[in-house]
């Protein structure tokens, strides 16, 4: 919903998103400043009547975003998991197959290297654009078909086989969880009742009882800005692969480097 957000820097989005919503809560007070004085001298129960509705919805809409941050940091911890666990389950297959004999060991330990280097260097650069990666599938395919082409002649090789036969399926099933969780996000619907929910805060906050517009404006300035860099994280976690808070591709790159390294 707000990719355009993942193509500038961090702190830009944050600076961007504090400047609109202060901006507009500002705009909001000036503009009815003369309105609101009017309405709180023909009103004399004006301050307690918006402080308590001021009140009651800071209640709801503050655990209403909070569930919201919770929820993002919650896909955003688990996809992480994930592509840990996949890097993981890679550089034990990795180890699996070294104890096989030549020439398969060698043919199996050069298709995970080609592997991993595409995750790194094709499948992330594609994740960070909202696609989900191809390539890897059919990599993954060709190194199932000739590690089951594979006959072990001894008793060992049956026992290193069926393990390694498992790492794998364990490794299909991590993979297949990251490419899940490339268009994971939060329904639509959730970021309309949230910005919804901002907006009339807005509105509520511009109708406090505050004689000094000065005085108003700082007021209203510091929970505003608090509320959009609230919003801001929950945007960034969002799409846990894309912008400049994304999941990178560290696990698979120490497993490259500590493990796959040519001698």
């Amino acid at each position: 919903m707000f990719y355009w957000i993942y193509d500038i820097p961090l702190w830009s989005g944050a600076a961007l998103f504090a400047i609109v919503f202060v901006g507009v809560t500002w705009l909001f007070i000036i503009l009815a400043y003369p309105w609101v004085r009017r309405l709180v001298e023909q009103q004399s129960n004006w301050a307690g009547v918006i402080g308590s509705v001021l009140s009651a919805f800071g209640l709801f809409y503050g655990v209403t975003l909070a569930l919201t941050v919770l929820a993002a940091y919650g896909d955003y911890a688990d996809v992480g998991a994930a592509v840990g666990r996949e890097a993981a389950a890679l550089g034990t297959l990795y180890r699996d197959v070294s104890s096989y004999p030549e020439p398969i060991r060698g043919e199996l330990q050069q298709m995970l290297r080609a592997y991993t280097r595409d995750v790194i260097e094709k499948d992330w650069p594609d994740q960070r654009r909202g696609i989900v990666p191809e390539g890897g599938t059919v990599q993954a395919t060709a190194f199932q078909a000739r590690l089951l082409a594979f006959k072990p002649q001894t008793r060992v090789q049956e026992i290193i086989h069926a393990e390694t036969l498992r790492e794998f399926s364990t490794f299909v099933e991590y993979r297949r969880h990251r490419l899940h969780n490339v268009t994971v996000a939060l329904p639509a619907i959730l970021w309309l009742v949230i910005f919804a929910g901002a907006l009339l805060y807005m509105v509520l906050i511009t109708l406090l009882d505050v004689k000094s517009l000065g005085v108003h404006l700082f007021v209203a300035g510091i929970p505003s800005l608090f509320v959009s860099l609230l919003i801001f994280l929950t945007v960034s976690m969002d799409n846990p692969f894309r912008g400049g808070l994304s999941i990178s591709p560290g696990a698979f790159q120490l497993v490259q480097e500590s493990l796959m390294r040519l001698p």
